[in-house]
């Protein structure tokens, strides 16, 4: 009976693993995982093993080495878009690749300037759940700093969103728990 419990307990299985970060949203193929050796114990059926091949999408951001949790992916067609969008300020501290951001609409003043410092009543969020994908600043002629973020944005959230782009409105991005 010794045996037996020890070469349960050595057995292992293959299951997929993320070779990088996987950001929510994503596409996930052959080429952003690789099969594993593993042995998750009670939670195999929680993991998906690497029988064949991925076609996949994540509904979750899956880290670099992670197992792919059945619970982080889907196999439903793609919702959502890559988009650059322009920040009229910059994003906080400790914001990293993978994160949800909220992306808020502010009203610009009768002088060109935001109307207060917190966000006004007509202030609207425009998209719940941005996955940060990259952000790049620029300098301009003047003093000012720009801060442009590329994001994975719910199809649903991008009518609203290219509206406020066009109507050249003040974006902000607020980091919020996932």
């Amino acid at each position: 009976m010794t045996f037996f419990a020890i070469r349960t307990a050595g057995h292992m299985d293959r299951y997929w693993a993320a070779k990088d970060t996987i950001l929510a949203g994503q596409a996930i193929t052959s080429e952003q995982v690789v099969a594993v050796e593993a042995n998750p114990g009670k939670s195999a059926n929680l993991y998906l093993p690497a029988d064949k091949a991925p076609n996949l999408r994540a509904t979750q951001t899956i880290g670099a080495g992670e197992l792919l949790a059945r619970s982080s992916v889907t196999d439903s067609p793609a919702e959502v878009k890559r988009l650059v969008i322009k920040l009229s300020s910059p994003l906080p501290g400790g914001v990293e690749k993978g994160d949800y951001l909220e992306i808020w609409k502010l009203p610009e003043s009768a002088s060109g300037g935001l109307s207060t410092p917190d966000l006004p009543p007509a202030a609207g969020k425009i998209a719940s759940q941005a996955v940060f994908i990259t952000q790049k600043k620029t300098t301009s002629v003047t003093p000012s700093e720009e801060t442009s973020i590329e994001v994975l944005v719910n199809e649903a959230d991008i009518e609203a969103l290219l509206g406020a782009v066009g109507q050249k409105l003040p974006l902000v991005a607020i980091p919020v728990a996932s």
